[in-house]
């Protein structure tokens, strides 16, 4: 029978069109599901032969790698041989110029990784075909193909440090008098071309990684991890709107919310603490402290043995020389204190304060902003400790720097914001001098619009 059928199947699935998709994949997902699996050899055979068949039609390609797909995932692990089979296939197809086809070998391989579960033990005297496709494996093939992106990363890295000491302005991220004299139109077409498959590389790791975390039990996989630099840097990247929006959504609807295992914490804390400490791009660093919030209050209960080391990280990232970057660290810090992550000390009170009287702007700056966030961690209450806080950040509301007096500003404007339905009963947290210091502030429409 399969003399006669393999051919006919062959030409209709050839020349299939997309109406004409959905059924045959419903075909052959219901004779998949209800047969027998080594009945299914022919079958099988015949849609890997299709897939191995070179075509430039990219639906072609994508239809025939779907109804593969579809067939695998009915066998479950009987097709562990198969998925191995089919991974193989794609290692030299891993980046494709066309996004439907560059999914659709995404979520084949991230299908062929649903057994590579920590809870599931392999036999290593399997040979290597019947054990699972390790996510592990799959992720190093993408990595070995990101060497550009890492390159583009350490580029800004280093010229955002050299800006930063030498008080330069860069133009396009790179000094123009270089540009014009060292570089040939050959050469940056060339790079233009580089840099250009590297982006497409770029979103075809995002999207295994955002196919994997949807399907695996695994969440955030170990060999994930050390892609956060560059989920922070190209979620602010200029020159393509397209792979910013897929990196900020990657940030916000996974790994900003995605449950992080007692094991990997250690290792998501080191990355963090690279991005934040090395000379990087600032905007990396704001979106880093942007995760750090949301990660950290999602999972509250594996961060809190590290408590310290998050900490040291918010603490000493209000002494970055950007401003942007501190205020993100305070802005951190405050959610942090309010969710009761960490909590509000006379120590750590002591600290900012101490900072907030330094000579060096840095210092004073990161200080008047370690007091802001105590203050806007209570929206609703006033603890006995916060009178006091007040008295010390309102001693800087006419402070020389519009930086430091606009700090205080916004802080005391929300305050009265948050606080002013209940003022009645929290004025009487405060003693007649502080609230007349508060009403002088809070009324003046210099300070209060």
């Amino acid at each position: 029978m399969w003399n006669w059928l393999d051919p006919l199947l062959t030409k209709t699935f050839e020349i299939m069109k997309e109406d004409g998709l959905h059924y045959w994949r419903g075909v052959i997902v219901t004779v998949c599901a209800s047969s027998e699996a080594r009945m299914l050899k022919p079958l099988i055979d015949l849609l890997f032969k299709l897939v191995e068949r070179p075509t430039d039609n990219a639906y072609a390609a994508s239809s025939r790698m779907l109804l593969v797909h579809s067939a695998l995932c009915q066998l479950k692990w009987r097709g562990v041989e198969l998925w191995n089979k089919l991974v193989d296939m794609m290692k030299g197809s891993l980046v494709q110029p066309f996004a439907n086809l560059r999914d659709r070998v995404a979520i084949s391989l991230s299908s062929a990784t649903w057994y590579d579960l920590p809870a599931v033990s392999v036999d290593p005297s399997l040979p290597k075909r019947l054990q699972p496709p390790r996510i592990a494996d799959i992720s190093a093939l993408y990595k070995d193909l990101l060497g550009t992106c890492w390159e583009e990363v350490r580029l800004v890295r280093d010229v955002d440090s050299f800006n930063c000491v030498n008080g330069s302005v860069p133009i396009n991220g790179l000094d123009g008098e270089t540009m014009t004299h060292s570089a040939s139109s050959a050469s940056l077409a060339e790079k233009s071309d580089t840099k250009k498959q590297a982006r497409l590389t770029l979103r075809a790791v995002i999207s295994f990684v955002f196919n994997t975390c949807n399907q695996s039990l695994d969440a955030y996989p170990p060999s994930f991890i050390e892609l956060l630099p560059l989920w922070c840097y190209y979620s602010n990247d200029v020159g393509d709107e397209e792979l910013q929006k897929i990196c900020c959504s990657l940030c916000i609807t996974h790994i900003e919310a995605i449950y992080i295992s007692p094991e990997n914490a250690p290792e998501v804390i080191r990355q963090f603490q690279q991005i934040l400490s090395s000379p990087c791009w600032w905007k990396s660093k704001v979106a880093a402290l942007k995760m750090i919030r949301m990660l950290v209050f999602s999972n509250r209960y594996v961060f809190r043995l590290h408590r310290d080391d998050i900490g040291m990280i918010l603490v000493n990232s209000l002494n970055d020389s950007q401003i942007k970057v501190r205020e993100r660290a305070a802005d951190a810090l405050s959610r942090l204190l309010q969710s009761k992550f960490f909590e509000t000390t006379f120590e750590l009170i002591t600290k900012f304060s101490t900072a907030a009287h330094s000579k060096d702007l840095t210092q004073l700056h990161g200080g008047v902003l370690g007091l802001s966030a105590i203050i806007l961690s209570f929206p609703y209450s006033v603890p006995t400790l916060l009178p006091e806080v007040l008295m010390t950040i309102c001693r800087f509301a006419t402070d020389k720097n519009a930086t430091v007096r606009d700090a205080v500003k916004c802080t005391l404007s929300e305050f009265k914001r948050t606080h002013q339905d209940s003022w009645r009963e929290h004025e009487r947290q405060f003693n007649e001098d502080q609230l007349m210091v508060l009403r002088d502030l809070l009324i003046s429409p210099n300070y209060y619009v």
